[in-house]
């Protein structure tokens, strides 16, 4: 029986209450979160035919207003039911009064060097634009930010007769471009791909998609929440997108974390693993007695078991040696849950150092990385035939593009994307898992205490709305 056949058996096992509820919803969200090619897979086949039903609302296309409010009519009790009224009635299925655009334009940086980061992504997007089924409707233009400021960029937008304007990617642009646009009046909706500061407000009819350290770290709190831990072990890196996510940490799990000092480099995450798990100890008391006794002695090191999940808030030059590293200290049973970062490499001789580190499956920030590795993008890293990193970013920009209405909820490439009252939208990820060489999906609702069994913690099950 495979894991998501489980899970749902569990929860239609457990008897009518808030936390079955819960339950539910997460597990109607991560389907509606799957792509079309995994939901005709086998593993979905074997689902009980009411959930099955529930899944081809929405295998092969988005979720449409009359289909749902007629399935709803059918089936008022199925339990998928709660959380598809919530997302018809937020708004999220789109404007049914204000039809889908046809004239878009996409502004990236084609030559220097973020031209590769702006291939992959205009790359993934065409690879979209001409999937429609209306593409001979459809207009795109290209226009390339090396060689046209914001302003033109605007004005030439608003020339083409362009419903939409997607872009730019980096983020003094982005930053720019919001601030003109907020104060002309131009007939378009604006997409940027990068995230202005936060203390800049969207004008209407602006949105804004990037990844977030912040988002993430909320992501990584809440599967270790689902997840039933008491004792994370932190393991930080001294980047800054690695301090945002352990503030997030801090703020729900305060004391019960464990945290780390600053890691510089492998040295120093073999001496902290060493110290935090207390195998140095272990050993230094096994030097001491047999010397006492004068001989030999059998001796297998033991580590401290208040340890329950492994965090890495590291990057992959350093974070992928964790799992050998566990292994030399006796810990290989411990999960490890680690920020996307660590998947941010072009060394494939060191692939297998990643088996069985769970992971958010995310579109790739621009600055920080594709300047250090512009060929990042090409590494043969494949998430459900959906591509990875840019590629993401590209296909999610598409989607979005297509209908940016606030509360509208629609499949990425990587998860749901919500676009908020605010215009920023944002993402709930797949979680993914590195096995037999590819990543595979993995997702908290598997891995419930309750569902293996055991009684939780604290209750401290908690569910998000579409």
């Amino acid at each position: 029986m495979g894991a998501l056949v489980e899970a749902t058996s569990g929860i239609d096992s457990l008897p009518p209450s808030s936390l079955r509820l819960a339950l539910t919803e997460h597990l109607v969200q991560f389907l509606y979160c799957l792509s079309p090619a995994y939901l005709s897979g086998d593993e979905i086949q074997e689902l009980p035919e009411r959930w099955q039903e529930w899944v081809r609302l929405f295998s092969e296309n988005e979720l449409d207003r009359d289909v749902l409010t007629a399935w709803l009519e059918r089936t008022p009790d199925h339990p998928a039911a709660n959380w598809s009224r919530a997302l018809l009635n937020s708004g999220a299925l789109g404007d049914a009064d204000e039809p889908p655009p046809k004239i878009f334009a996409v502004a990236l940086p084609l030559g220097g060097k973020f031209s590769a980061v702006a291939e992959s992504v205009l790359s993934a997007l065409l690879s979209q634009f001409y999937a429609e089924p209306d593409t001979q409707q459809l207009r795109l233009h290209i226009l390339d930010t090396d060689e046209m400021d914001v302003r033109e960029i605007l004005e030439r937008t608003r020339s083409l007769g362009a419903e939409v304007l997607i872009g730019p990617l980096l983020r003094a642009r982005a930053r720019t471009l919001v601030q003109l646009y907020g104060r002309g009046k131009y007939p378009f909706k604006l997409l940027l791909l990068n995230r202005p500061d936060r203390r800049i407000s969207l004008p209407q009819r602006a949105y804004a998609y990037a990844p977030s350290a912040a988002r993430e770290g909320e992501q990584i709190s809440a599967h270790l929440r689902h997840l039933g831990v008491r004792h994370p072990l932190v393991l930080l890196g001294r980047q800054g997108w690695a301090r945002a996510q352990l503030s997030v940490l801090r703020d729900e799990w305060g004391d019960a974390l464990r945290v780390s000092p600053a890691l510089e480099n492998n040295a120093a995450l073999t001496r902290q693993v060493a110290e935090a798990l207390g195998t140095r100890e272990s050993q230094q008391r096994h030097r001491s007695v047999q010397s006492l006794l004068g001989g030999r002695l059998e001796f297998e090191p033991r580590r401290r078991q208040d340890v329950d999940v492994v965090v890495l808030l590291l990057s992959s030059d350093i974070g992928r040696r964790i799992v050998p590293t566990l292994a030399y200290n006796f810990a290989a049973d411990l999960p490890v849950l680690a920020a996307s970062a660590v998947l941010r490499h072009s060394d494939q001789e060191r692939e297998g150092d990643l088996y069985g580190i769970r992971t958010l499956a995310l579109p790739i920030a621009v600055e920080g990385i594709a300047a250090a590795n512009p060929d990042w993008s090409d590494a043969p890293i494949d998430f459900d035939d959906q591509g990875w990193g840019f590629t993401a970013l590209g296909i999610d920009a598409w989607r979005l593009a297509r209908g940016l209405h606030p509360g509208r909820v629609l499949r990425g490439a990587s998860g749901l994307l919500r676009i908020a009252a605010d215009g920023r939208v944002r993402g709930h990820n797949v979680w993914v898992r590195y096995y037999a060489g590819r990543l595979s999906l993995d997702h908290p609702i598997w891995h419930y205490p309750i569902l293996k069994g055991a009684r939780p913690e604290n209750g401290a099950h908690r569910t998000t709305a579409p």
